[in-house]
């Protein structure tokens, strides 16, 4: 969270990367700043991604490579890779699932050989 100073006084600024929690059963309208149509693209990764982990996350699809954490993170991969600066927006955006997402992304971008 940033801090902002009035007269002397610090008040709490919220990032403007916050979104509402996804629970995984509505889709959130995610604004990361990316050009179109890249902005959806990461939005229904991001929504597909959460519905997978909160609904489906006991049955073990969560760990599994085709359909799970691996996928997503492969996916938000791309788009970090091609947006740089996207890294610190998703960090900032206060949501469990996407930061996860994004350390794994980051992972895989630094050890592409899988270590």
């Amino acid at each position: 969270m940033i801090l902002c100073r009035i007269d002397g006084l610090r008040f709490p600024m919220p990032s403007k990367w916050l979104h509402p929690k996804n629970t995984g059963w509505t889709d959130v309208d995610y604004d990361f700043g990316l050009p179109q149509p890249d902005a959806t693209a990461l939005a229904q990764a991001l929504n597909a991604a959460c519905h997978v982990f909160y609904y489906h996350g006991g049955g073990g699809i969560w760990q599994n490579h085709l359909h799970g954490k691996q996928h997503y993170a492969s996916l938000i991969a791309a788009q970090i890779k091609a947006h740089p600066g996207l890294t610190h927006r998703l960090l900032a955006s206060g949501d469990r699932v996407i930061q996860m997402l994004t350390y794994r992304a980051v992972e895989m971008l630094e050890h592409p050989d899988g270590r």
